[in-house]
């Protein structure tokens, strides 16, 4: 008889097991599978600016952005870029180079901080005043239209004519990164 009890508590401690067993590879899969939804959902995911200006929704989802996103960091960077002083040129500058991806960067920098100081040297201005963004998605571009005004610390216009820049662009995780940024010749 204790025998007989001892093969039967045996047995029940055996499906015991293999219940607790079934219940662990449930959990387990029920881990992957939340942490691969989560992960793609992750990507999926938007940020939604609403900035007091804009009246449109702005947003940044992974490697996409609105037109609307597009068409104020076109007018951001040419900002940064074209509308200058003696005085805020090497600011400007750096902070362009802040949006460069890191290929752009070392590019950039030194051809940047040579313009800074020609810009201290002669004393000239410069202000962009944009008319025009366009974006073209395929090729990842923003092309800005606008009116490049420079002179020198007396008032002598160096140029008053408007202009045409291509921005080359990427988004990566959410983040704007100029590609390239130059004149296009009309």
């Amino acid at each position: 008889m204790e025998l007989k009890k001892y093969l039967e508590e045996r047995e029940n401690l055996r499906a015991s097991n293999r219940l607790l067993k079934f219940f662990v590879v449930v959990i387990g899969i029920a881990v992957i599978l939340n942490s691969i939804i989560t992960y793609f959902l992750m990507k999926e995911q938007k940020v939604v600016i609403v900035p007091p200006v804009y009246s449109d929704k702005l947003f940044v989802s992974g490697d996409d952005a609105s037109d609307e996103y597009l068409y104020s960091m076109g007018s951001f960077i040419s900002f940064l870029m074209l509308t200058y002083s003696p005085a805020t040129a090497r600011i400007q500058f750096n902070h362009f180079l802040k949006f460069c991806s890191p290929e752009a960067f070392s590019n950039f920098k030194p051809m940047l901080y040579s313009l800074a100081d020609k810009i201290e040297t002669a004393q000239v201005s410069s202000a962009f005043f944009p008319q025009k963004v366009s974006v073209n998605r395929a090729e990842k571009t923003i092309e800005v239209v606008g009116l490049l005004s420079q002179w020198t610390q007396n008032q002598q216009f160096i140029t008053n004519e408007v202009k045409r820049y291509r921005i080359k662009y990427r988004i990566q995780n959410g983040f704007f990164m100029v590609e390239n940024f130059e004149e296009v010749k009309v």
